[in-house]
């Protein structure tokens, strides 16, 4: 009997992991800069011209920039700037006041948002 409750409360424990709203995934800036370097990404951290900071980076014809910004307004102001200079983006997205992330702008491919660690789910404008 006992034998049998262990695989019953682990193949539970599996199927109820699943449940729910998966959630969007969006490392501090540091962290994401990190993994790109180790994957061999030119990647650089700036403060320059924002009111924020930004996370460029670029390994052949895959890049990301992540503004990681200090309020809502230059979030918004910046978006448009940054999807129209990223034409090739495969991802493009800005949360605004966000309880999780704050005002962030992501844009890039989808093999540089996965080896910065970012993960978008439900996009928010």
């Amino acid at each position: 009997m006992k034998k049998a409750i262990i695989p019953t409360v682990c193949a539970a424990a599996l199927l109820f992991s699943g449940c729910g709203e998966k959630q969007s995934v969006i490392p501090e800036l540091s962290a994401a800069q990190l993994s790109l370097q180790n994957a061999n990404y030119v990647a650089s951290l700036s403060a320059e011209e924002v009111d924020g900071k930004v996370l460029t980076a670029k390994k052949g014809s895959d890049f990301l920039a992540y503004y990681k910004l200090n309020s809502a307004e230059e979030c918004d102001r910046l978006y448009d700037v940054v999807i129209g200079a990223n034409p090739d983006a495969d991802v493009s997205c800005k949360y605004t006041n966000d309880e999780n992330f704050g005002n962030v702008i992501i844009c890039g491919t989808k093999d540089a948002l996965k080896t910065a660690g970012i993960t978008i789910v439900k996009v928010k404008e």
